[in-house]
C-alpha cells in the first residue's frame, strides 16, 4: 500500500528569549527577543500556511514539529502542553532543539508522555557560549545531557559549530562525544547574526569544513555505535539510494517551513538568519502567495555545473544559492565540502567511484 501521507517539518520559534548569550548567535540583530506567539496564535499560524500553500494535502498530512527557539524550554510546560492539546487530534510528532540547561525530572516526564525526539548543541572547544547566570555552561550542560540520556536510553543529536578555534580538534571531538554517548552533527559558522560582529576571523573555508566533516567520519568509524553527520547521512543516501535530506535537496520548499515569534512564515531557520525575504505573516493569514511561487520556480532552475553529480539534488540547499530574488544559477556555496565528504565515505566504505569529481 502506498503511503500518500505528506509529511512537513514545521520548525517553530515561538520565542527568541534565551537563557545563554552565545557570540556567534545568528539571530538577526532586529528580531524583537521579547515577544512570545502563544500556543493558540502558534496553532493558526500553522493552519494558514498548509491552507494557503498546501491545500491538496489538508485530508492526510504529518507534521514534525520542532521547537526552537531561542530557548523553547524557557516557553515552560504548560505552554508546550496547551500546543500539544490543540493538536492532539492531528498526526503530529514532537521535536526539541534544546540547550538543555533547563532539563530536570518535570521535562523528562514531558518528553517521556508525548514521545519528543530532543536536540541539542555545543561547540567544544570553541570559547563561544556563555551563560548569562554566569555558570559553567559546559558542566551544566554536560551533566542534563548525561541525565536525559539516562532518563530516556537514547543518544541526543548534538550540533557542534566549527570555526577557526575548534577545527584542530576533530578527534579529540569524536572522543568526548563517545564519552558522552552522544551523537554529533557538524556545522561550520556562518556570517549571521552576532557572528558577523564578533568572529569575522573565525570564519572557515568550504575547503576546511569538508576536510574536518570527512575526518570525523572516518575516525568516529572507530565508535561503532556513534553516528556523524553528514558523513552517516551521505554513507545512506549512497548504500539505500535514499532521498536527500537537507542540506542536500533543493526542493525543501515542500516539506519544511518555520513560524516565528511574530507569525512570519520563514522558508527555515538559515533562511531567517540571512534575513532572506519571508513569506509575509501566517499569524494574520497575510500570505504572499507570488513570492512563493516564485521562489518554488527559481529552485526548479537545474544547474549545469551539477549534472552527473550524485550528491546534492542539482544545485543542494536554495538559501546558499539565492541572492534576494536573484537565483544564482550556480553551484552550493558548500559544494566544495560536500563532494570532499562524498569522496571520503565512498573510499573508506571501498565503493565503486562511477565518476570523477574534480575539487
Amino acid at each position: 500500500m502506498i503511503d500518500r501521507t505528506k509529511k512537513f517539518i514545521v520548525i517553530a520559534s515561538p520565542t527568541f528569549i534565551c537563557n545563554a548569550s552565545c557570540s556567534h548567535c545568528g539571530i538577526p540583530s532586529d528580531i524583537d527577543y521579547k515577544k512570545i506567539l502563544s500556543p493558540e496564535e502558534l496553532y493558526i499560524s500553522i493552519k494558514n500556511v498548509l491552507t494557503s500553500f498546501y491545500k491538496q494535502y489538508l485530508d492526510n498530512y504529518e507534521i514534525h514539529f520542532v521547537f526552537h527557539g531561542g530557548e523553547p524550554m524557557i516557553l515552560g510546560i504548560d505552554y508546550i502542553e496547551k500546543f500539544i492539546r490543540l493538536t492532539e487530534k492531528e498526526n503530529y510528532q514532537y521535536f526539541m532543539q534544546s540547550n538543555m540547561i533547563l532539563y530536570d525530572k518535570k521535562w523528562r516526564d514531558i518528553f517521556k508522555k508525548y514521545d519528543f525526539k530532543v536536540s541539542t548543541s555545543y561547540d567544544f572547544y570553541g570559547d563561544i557560549r556563555r551563560l548569562k547566570t554566569g555558570e559553567d555552561y559546559y558542566k551544566t550542560w554536560s551533566k542534563n545531557v548525561k541525565q536525559y540520556i539516562q532518563d530516556t536510553g537514547r543518544r541526543i543529536q548534538t550540533i557542534v559549530t566549527l570555526n577557526r578555534k575548534n577545527i584542530n580538534y576533530i578527534e579529540e571531538m569524536i572522543d568526548i562525544a563517545n564519552e558522552l554517548n552522544i551523537n554529533l552533527e557538524l556545522n561550520c559558522i556562518r556570517p549571521t547574526g552576532r557572528a558577523l560582529k564578533n568572529h569575522s576571523n573565525n570564519f572557515i573555508t568550504p575547503g576546511e569544513y569538508g576536510f574536518a566533516m570527512a575526518k570525523a567520519y572516518t575516525y568516529g568509524k572507530k565508535y561503532q555505535d556513534m553516528k556523524v553527520r553528514y558523513g552517516h547521512t551521505i554513507e545512506k543516501i549512497v548504500s539505500e539510494n535514499t532521498s536527500l535530506p537537507c542540506p542536500f535537496t533543493r526542493n525543501c520548499i515542500d516539506t519544511i517551513f518555520m513560524i516565528d515569534s511574530n507569525g512570519n512564515m520563514h522558508k527555515c531557520p538559515i533562511a531567517m538568519q540571512y534575513s532572506f525575504p519571508h513569506f509575509g505573516n501566517a499569524l494574520s493569514n497575510q500570505l504572499d502567495m507570488k513570492r512563493f511561487i516564485k521562489f518554488k520556480t527559481l529552485t526548479s532552475y537545474s544547474v549545469e555545473d551539477c549534472n552527473g553529480c550524485n550528491i546534492c539534488n542539482n544545485g543542494g540547499c536554495p538559501i546558499d544559492r539565492i541572492s534576494g530574488d536573484i537565483f544564482l544559477r550556480e553551484r552550493n556555496t558548500y559544494c566544495v565540502s560536500y563532494r570532499i565528504l562524498y569522496e571520503s565515505v565512498l573510499k573508506l566504505n571501498r565503493l565503486e567511484i562511477k565518476e570523477v569529481i574534480n575539487i
